[in-house]
């Protein structure tokens, strides 16, 4: 069998999901944390770094530029969503563990 994106994917949304189950909102929390700081970080490096000389270089306005800083970070964000889903499934026990949460038992078959 191929290794494809979506193989890997669907793998790694299950374990995801797994993850979600047993360690609830600990999970939930790291994840969207984690894709918070990622996209407003891309924000930041797109306004800060990356998109003035673009804009500058194809004439855009302020307005202009803010849109493609936010539509830029988000296609990245979304691009990025498979590394984001194996940082949380690694991070979340580790968190688990610093905050004093146990994870509950794994669903019986």
């Amino acid at each position: 069998m191929w290794l494809t994106v979506s193989t890997v994917y669907a793998k790694w949304k299950e374990r995801l999901s797994d993850v979600v189950q047993r360690y609830g909102a600990v999970a939930l929390v790291t994840h969207y944390g984690l894709g918070a700081l990622f996209f407003f970080g891309l924000v930041a490096a797109w306004k800060f770094g990356y998109g003035e000389p673009l804009a500058r270089q194809f004439g855009l306005g302020a307005t202009a530029e803010a849109s493609a800083a936010w539509g830029g970070a988000y296609v990245v964000y979304k691009a990025t969503m498979l590394p984001r889903m194996m940082v949380t499934a690694v991070l979340t026990p580790g968190i688990a563990r610093v905050v004093g949460r146990s994870p509950k038992p794994p669903a019986a078959p």
